[in-house]
């Protein structure tokens, strides 16, 4: 939790120097880029880590999950330099969409690859048992992309362009590759000893977590790609602040819930309600007091630091970044109904649910964008979340038997309301 806290904030002092160095358009263009590698190459690792984690959390001794953890980690660097490849046709689709030169189009290319290769290779750090290098490792690669861009805006800021930020960003994600590669030697022999026939399986587990995970991250990224059909490149530019740092401080919110999914895993596995029920309660009670100081900190100091920060074109981030904190203050009020649906492998309800809130979120987007314009798009958002919630939690609920956290605790903090919940 630490390393990731860290390496937000390093990645928040590298949007820092973008956005003071390219104006609101330039920022808009470079946002919409970067978003569709994000959800492109996301797609590339076919969902290895969720499967590593629900097949260790299910593992009853450690033998079992040293094997479990192993099978991953051969499946994932079997089919990683595939996966990365195919990405690209998903790339080509969206960078014709937009006007770029053919040498941004490439970068463009290369960097989804090298994120999808590094990003497997690191999960199979994982695979073998070695979770603080591998926190070590996404670290060092989020400073050397601070430390390019810092040197190449500041030593000469009068020629710096996108195309040479892309640059920095794709090196970074070239970087780290051949130290883990080289440290992950004796992978060889894990493919040796449980052979290609587990990479079907394993493909197959994990199919589902990555759609699911994909249209996650697309539901909370997507906006800014699409955004360009409703206003300009410059308000995109302002909108994508918001959603940037919505994003990170996502991470942030749920770096706790993270640290009970395997627990959860296990009172799935022992069909304890009662203590999947606690656990989910916990969660949502830690990300709900970091979602809540979110919303006020960003109607007490957010216009201020937003000033201060970024400059007074970006001012305008205020309501977007106020309505997607909003949306964070429900997801947590239900819980990690999410997480509960593939522990417990129901995950064509997962699919199914995950592709419900990204629809609900584009009609709320498509309605309110037009009229609010980019405060529509948080706004948007929010509705989206609620309503999605609102469905996912009521089919957690009777799939599995844990009632949504905000009906748990109510009566137990609000003794008055026992007769008022369900």
């Amino acid at each position: 939790m630490a390393i990731q806290i860290l390496g937000l904030a390093i990645a928040f002092m590298t949007t820092v120097i973008v956005t003071r160095h390219l104006d609101t358009d330039g920022f808009g263009r470079f946002s919409v880029l970067l978003n569709a590698i994000v959800i492109i190459s996301s797609a590339a690792n076919l969902g290895f880590h969720y499967v590593l984690l629900r097949e260790t959390s299910k593992s009853q001794s450690e033998d079992e999950a040293a094997v479990a953890r192993r099978k991953v980690a051969a499946a994932s660097i079997a089919v990683t330099g595939v996966s990365a490849v195919v990405s690209l046709a998903f790339a080509g689709f969206i960078i014709a969409t937009m006007t770029i030169t053919a040498m941004s189009a490439l970068l463009i290319g290369l960097q989804i690859a090298g994120v999808a290769i590094g990003d497997a290779l690191c999960g199979a750090l994982r695979g073998f048992g070695h979770n603080l290098l591998y926190q070590t490792v996404t670290l060092t690669r989020t400073v050397l992309i601070l430390a390019g861009v810092v040197v190449y805006t500041q030593v000469s800021p009068e020629h710096a362009t996108m195309e040479g930020i892309l640059w920095i960003y794709t090196a970074g994600a070239f970087a780290i590759i051949p130290v883990v590669a080289l440290y992950l030697r004796r992978a060889g022999m894990a493919l040796r000893d449980f052979g290609t026939e587990l990479i079907w399986p394993v493909m197959k587990e994990g199919g589902p977590f990555i759609i699911t995970v994909t249209l996650n991250l697309a539901n909370r990224r997507v906006l800014t790609v699409l955004m360009p059909l409703f206003v300009s490149l410059s308000e995109v530019g302002v909108f994508a602040l918001a959603l940037t740092l919505f994003n990170a401080y996502t991470t942030l919110v749920y770096a706790p819930v993270v640290t009970i999914t395997a627990r959860m895993g296990q009172a799935i596995g022992a069909k304890d309600i009662p203590a999947l029920q606690h656990q989910m309660n916990f969660g949502a009670l830690l990300s709900g007091v970091m979602a809540i100081a979110g919303v006020a900190g960003v109607l007490v100091v957010g216009p201020f630091l937003l000033d201060l920060l970024f400059g007074p074109n970006f001012a305008g981030a205020k309501w977007p970044l106020f309505f997607l904190c909003a949306a964070l203050v429900v997801d947590s009020c239900f819980g990690p109904t999410g997480e509960v649906l593939w522990l417990s492998n129901r995950m064509r309800l997962a699919v199914l649910l995950e592709a419900n809130r990204g629809a609900m979120v584009l009609v709320g987007t498509f309605i309110l964008v037009p009229i609010y314009g980019i405060a529509g798009g948080g706004l948007g958002f929010l509705f989206g979340v609620l309503i999605a919630d609102c469905i996912q939690a009521y089919i957690v609920w009777k799939e599995v038997g844990v009632k949504p956290a905000i009906f748990a605790l109510a009566p137990r903090m609000f003794p008055w309301l026992r007769l008022r919940t369900l």
